[in-house]
C-alpha cells in the first residue's frame, strides 16, 4: 500500500475535479478504437497487467491507447485509493486517452459499507485526515460522468449505475 501525503491528495482531487466539472456530464464523439475495462474494485495489478498489455514501443498503454473506465474503482480489493489516483492524475496529464464513468461504488453510500472508508481508515491514523480525504474524493467522483453517448453500435455498462446503449 502506498501512503500518499494528504497534500497530495488535496492536490489532486482538486485539480481532476475542476477538470471534471468542465466537461459535459455525457461523454460525446469518443472515437475507437478504445479499450473498455469495467470493475477494477482495487484491483491495481490488473490495472498494471492491462496497461501493460497495451504498451507499444516502450510507451505505457495509456500513452498509445484510449481507455473508457466504466467505474467502480473502489471497495474489494485491497488498493482503492492507488486505483483513483492513477486514474485521476492520468485524466489530467491524458485527457484525450482516459474516459472515467462513475459507478455505483463511487457513491458514499455504496463505497462507505464495502471497503474505502475502512482502507482510508487504516492507512491514516488521523481520523480527521482520513475523513477528509475520504469526502473529498468522493466529491471528486461525483463530477464523473454516468455514461457515454456515441454514433457506433455499441453497449457498454458497470456494475451498477450507468447504461451506453446507442442502438436504441
Amino acid at each position: 500500500q502506498i501512503v500518499f501525503h494528504p497534500d497530495d491528495v488535496i492536490f489532486v482531487m482538486r485539480k481532476v475535479r475542476k477538470y471534471l466539472e468542465s466537461e459535459p456530464l455525457l461523454i460525446e464523439d469518443i472515437t475507437w478504437p478504445i479499450q473498455v475495462v469495467g470493475d477494477l474494485h482495487g484491483q491495481l495489478y490488473d490495472l498494471a497487467r492491462i496497461f501493460d498489455e497495451d504498451a507499444v514501443d516502450g510507451k505505457p498503454g495509456w500513452e498509445c491507447s484510449k481507455y473508457l473506465f466504466l467505474g467502480d474503482y473502489v471497495d474489494k480489493g485491497r488498493h482503492s485509493f492507488e486505483i483513483v489516483m492513477a486514474l485521476f492524475s492520468l485524466k489530467m496529464l491524458y485527457p484525450e486517452n482516459i474516459f472515467l464513468l462513475r459507478g455505483n461504488h463511487e457513491f458514499v453510500n455504496v463505497n462507505i459499507r464495502y471497503g474505502l472508508a475502512i482502507e482510508l481508515n487504516d492507512r491514516y491514523t488521523n481520523q480527521n485526515t482520513s475523513d477528509d480525504l475520504y469526502f473529498l474524493m468522493n466529491a471528486s467522483s461525483a463530477f464523473c460522468p454516468s455514461q457515454p453517448s456515441s454514433e457506433t453500435r455499441t453497449s457498454a455498462r458497470t456494475g451498477g449505475s450507468a447504461r451506453w446503449d446507442s442502438r436504441a
